[in-house]
């Protein structure tokens, strides 16, 4: 009997594990981001709105890492990508919004090198669209790129514009360390 157990478990364990890929590439070849007006001083003068989408020449390669704990963003003229690795953010009032309509909330993000930057990312369920939103610190919202794989904005046909009024800005907190 254990003979056609074993066979069995060992067919149900790689099945499954083809199922939740490790590793997915997605090519996009359209980039919209979203103008923010704002003075030398970085306070904001205006309504923030989209601009019109710009066509990639050879197209901008996300990868995807299981459980979305880290993302390659891989662009022309950076053949390694950037890496960036989810964290967790420490504040007490601001939080991601889990949602922007059809996009969902992948995680919050830090890159190497970008001290002071949150990156926070979400796609599309068919990942045919994802979306950048980069802070300064938690809650004051900076700049949002969306990309895609045609020229259509879901958020823009939508009428929907990414508002930093609309923030609970909160200052960084550095973390205590114990003597």
């Amino acid at each position: 009997m254990r003979w056609i157990t074993y066979p069995i478990l060992i067919l149900i364990v790689l099945v499954s594990c083809q199922s939740q890929p490790s590793v997915q590439n997605k090519f996009f070849y359209w980039w919209h981001y979203e103008n923010i007006p704002r003075d030398s001083t970085g306070k904001l003068i205006g309504v923030s709105n989209w601009d019109v989408p710009h066509k990639l020449p050879s197209g901008d390669t996300f990868v995807l890492y299981k459980n979305y704990d880290s993302i390659r963003m891989v662009m022309p003229g950076i053949p390694d990508g950037d890496i960036f690795r989810k964290v967790e953010i420490h504040s007490s009032r601001w939080k991601p919004r889990p949602e922007y309509d059809a996009l969902l909330l992948l995680g919050t993000y830090e890159r190497q090198g970008l001290d002071g930057l949150f990156f926070s990312f979400y796609a599309t369920k068919d990942l045919t669209s994802i979306m950048q939103v980069v802070y300064t610190n938690p809650g004051n919202l900076n700049g949002v790129a969306i990309f895609s794989k045609d020229s259509v904005n879901i958020l823009q046909k939508k009428g929907m514009i990414i508002d930093p009024k609309d923030e609970l800005v909160e200052p960084e907190r550095v973390p205590q360390s114990n003597p």
